[in-house]
């Protein structure tokens, strides 16, 4: 049986572009079980997955991550899409760029702190961006797309780190496992 508060979140969570991943980040600074995620899991076939298709929608359960898409195409979506990837792209090339090693952005102790987000925004990172629409630069524009999508948070230290959505992406694109 579904849990009609939790969702009415996971609806609102959903169709404002956020991904939701199955551990969240707490203000005391811990990763959490999800409970959206964890409602979304136990009736995905039983209930979730057909009730967003009827109302036009894929609900995509990915491991460790759930987002929807359109079944219709969609430009917004694609646009929305281009833009999160090439700043994944550039914080992974950038990070490594720098001699650290693509852990950095995946460990939740870790993470890529403001310093370094700015020693990666250089001219040639900012001109990829720029081309993608994005022209707040690579901080104010990770803010604004990653974090606010639930593709990366802020840990305790205030440094950037990728949740499962963000991972999932590199996995997707590279086959990584």
């Amino acid at each position: 049986m579904i849990n009609m508060s939790l969702s009415q979140q996971i609806y609102r969570e959903l169709v404002n572009g956020r991904v939701i991943n199955e551990r969240s980040y707490r203000s005391d600074g811990s990763l959490q079980p999800d409970e959206l995620y964890e409602e979304l899991f136990k009736n995905y076939d039983s209930y979730y997955r057909e009730h967003y298709e009827s109302i036009g929608y894929q609900l995509v359960l990915r491991e460790g991550f759930v987002f929807i898409r359109s079944l219709e195409r969609d430009e917004a979506y694609s646009d929305v899409a281009m833009k999160i990837q090439s700043l994944l792209m550039v914080l992974a090339r950038g990070v490594q760029e720098c001699g650290y090693e693509f852990a950095l952005l995946t460990t939740h102790e870790a993470g890529v702190n403001d310093k370094l987000l700015e020693q990666i925004d250089t001219e040639e990172k900012q001109d990829i961006l720029r081309a993608c629409g994005l022209k707040g630069g690579l901080i104010d524009e990770s803010r604004k797309v990653l974090e606010a999508r639930n593709i990366a948070y802020r840990n305790a230290k205030g440094s950037l780190v990728l949740t499962a959505a963000g991972i999932g992406f590199f996995d997707e694109v590279f086959g990584a496992k």
